[in-house]
């Protein structure tokens, strides 16, 4: 009986193929779904009727008299009913499961810290889309971004497309998916979607970022049941604003004072008081102060 499941689950899986996002949704619950059926109580509950109903055949015996109709007919009106218990146990079993599966968080929270991890990568990935931005309408393609920028928006398309690979794997839902990062799945894909399709031209690589395209879709359906969904960021205002949360936060200005800087990316690795001047040294950056405020960044 475990094979069969396996057997359905992969005609799910193939079948799923080339679909709609909605239709990718549905396919997912239903492999959810069939994956959530306690195989081994089933089981159970199956041979718990049958030897049931074989030991009453037993004890009975082989001809039915009109001695024993109401015997036979109370132990056929008892098998059903223990199957019908049995089965409405195992359907409240196969209900929780799924909607333990479905609301999952373990893969999730670990995808969480590998994105935190990328914030370097996110500012400065950030800080490309927005010079792309920079560019005149009619002029703004990927070519105008030096080479050694646009890899440094890789990173961030590397990590949607694992969420996407593992979406489709059914590794988590949709729903929990949706919840933890539908907002940078549409940010991100609305400012480099431009790029994957760059990409693909001048790699030649027409599968690469494939992932991403369906990721974004089936998330768009969990948000198309909000009011007044917002799916996609049109304008340039709108991706700016997005862009600016990833990367200004730790952008430091002149006129900072000291307090400001080390509120924004800590206390510095190395800390230089040369009187007048004080320097402090981070990994990628140093920011000299006179008199307490920011006069350079290098």
């Amino acid at each position: 009986m475990v094979s069969c499941f396996a057997i359905v689950y992969r005609k799910l899986k193939w079948h799923s193929r080339g679909m709609s996002a909605k239709n990718h949704s549905r396919f997912a619950k239903m492999r959810r779904a069939l994956t959530s059926i306690p195989t081994a109580d089933l089981l159970a509950a199956i041979l718990v009727v049958a030897t049931i109903a074989t030991i009453a055949v037993t004890l009975i015996g082989e001809r039915r008299t009109p001695e024993n109709a109401p015997l036979i007919w109370i132990v056929f009106k008892s098998v059903i009913v223990i199957a019908v218990i049995l089965v409405v146990l195992l359907v409240i079993k196969t209900r929780l499961e799924y909607r333990r599966r479905t609301y999952n968080p373990s893969l999730a929270f670990e995808f969480d810290k590998m994105f935190n991890s990328l914030e370097d990568a996110r500012s400065e990935a950030a800080k490309v889309c927005k010079s792309l931005l920079a560019v005149p309408g009619q002029s703004r393609n990927w070519e105008a971004i030096p080479e050694g920028d646009r890899v440094k928006v890789e990173p961030v398309l590397d990590f949607l497309e694992d969420l996407g690979f593992y979406l489709e794997g059914d590794q988590f839902s949709d729903e929990v998916i949706h919840h933890h990062f539908f907002h940078w799945i549409r940010g991100w894909y609305s400012n480099l979607e431009s790029y994957v399709q760059y990409y693909r031209e001048v790699r030649n690589q027409m599968a690469a970022y494939g992932h991403i395209k369906v990721l974004y879709a089936r998330v768009s359906e969990i948000e198309k049941r909000h009011e007044k969904p917002q799916l996609w960021l049109a304008t340039d205002q709108e991706k700016l604003a997005f862009l600016k949360e990833e990367c200004d936060d730790k952008e430091i200005k002149l006129g900072m004072t000291i307090a400001e800087v080390e509120n924004i990316l800590g206390p510095p690795a190395t800390k230089i008081d040369l009187g007048e001047k004080v320097l402090y040294k981070y990994k990628d950056m140093t920011v000299e102060f006179h008199d307490g405020k920011v006069t350079d960044v290098r």
